[in-house]
C-alpha cells in the first residue's frame, strides 16, 4: 500500500514538475513574442524619422535587422543575452507556426521595402551649421516626389500594422495556452 502511494506522489510530482516547465517556457516565448510589437514600432518611428530627414536610412535598416533577427529567434529558439540575465527560448511549437510565418512574411516585406527605399535615397546639398562656408553632399532620404514618398510610406506602415497584428495573435495564443497550462497546473496540484 505504502508503494502505491508513494509511486502516486512521484507521479504527481513528476506531472506537476512538467506542467510546470512548459508555463515557464511559454512565458519566455511571450515575452519574445510580444518584443515584435516594439521593435515594429521602434521600425516606425526610425522611418518617421528618415522621412523627416532627421535620420539616415542605415537607422532604419538597423530597426528592420533587429526586427527579423527577433522573429527568426521566436521560431529557431536558444540562447540570448539580456540586460536582465540570459534567456533560454524553446524553438516555436508546429501549432503556432502559421502565425509565425504571417509574421516572417511582413518582416520580409519590410525588408524589401527598405531596401527599394535604400536605392531611392539621394544625395543633395545641404547647408552644414558647423561649416557655413561649405556645402558637404548629406544623404536624405527624399524621394523623387512627395507622392511616391506617401504612398511609400503609407504601404510601408500598413505592413508594419499587420505585422503588429500578427504579432498580437500570436501572443494572444500563446498566452491562452499558458492560462490553459496553469489550470492544469492547479487541477493536478488539487487531485
Amino acid at each position: 500500500m505504502v508503494a502505491i502511494e508513494v509511486l502516486l506522489v512521484v507521479s504527481i510530482f513528476g506531472i506537476s514538475t512538467y506542467i510546470e516547465s512548459q508555463s515557464t517556457t511559454i512565458g519566455n516565448t511571450i515575452n519574445i513574442a510580444g518584443k515584435n510589437r516594439y521593435l515594429t514600432s521602434n521600425f516606425l518611428l526610425e522611418l518617421e524619422k528618415v522621412n523627416r530627414d532627421t535620420a539616415h536610412i542605415e537607422n532604419l535598416r538597423n530597426a528592420t535587422d533587429a526586427l527579423n533577427a527577433n522573429i527568426l529567434f521566436l521560431r529557431s529558439g536558444g540562447l540570448i543575452a539580456s540586460a536582465s540575465g540570459d534567456i533560454f527560448l524553446t524553438p516555436l511549437s508546429a501549432k503556432y507556426l502559421e502565425k509565425w510565418y504571417e509574421m516572417s512574411e511582413k518582416g520580409g516585406a519590410l525588408n524589401q521595402d527598405v531596401g527599394l527605399l535604400g536605392q531611392e535615397v539621394t544625395t543633395r546639398p545641404i547647408s552644414n551649421p558647423r561649416s557655413s562656408s561649405t556645402n558637404e553632399p548629406q544623404p536624405s532620404s527624399s524621394l523623387s516626389s512627395p507622392a511616391e514618398a506617401l504612398i511609400d510610406t503609407a504601404s510601408i506602415e500598413t505592413t508594419a500594422t499587420q505585422l503588429i497584428a500578427s504579432s498580437d495573435d500570436l501572443t494572444r495564443q500563446l498566452s491562452e495556452d499558458d492560462r490553459i497550462y496553469s489550470q492544469n497546473f492547479v487541477s493536478t496540484q488539487t487531485t
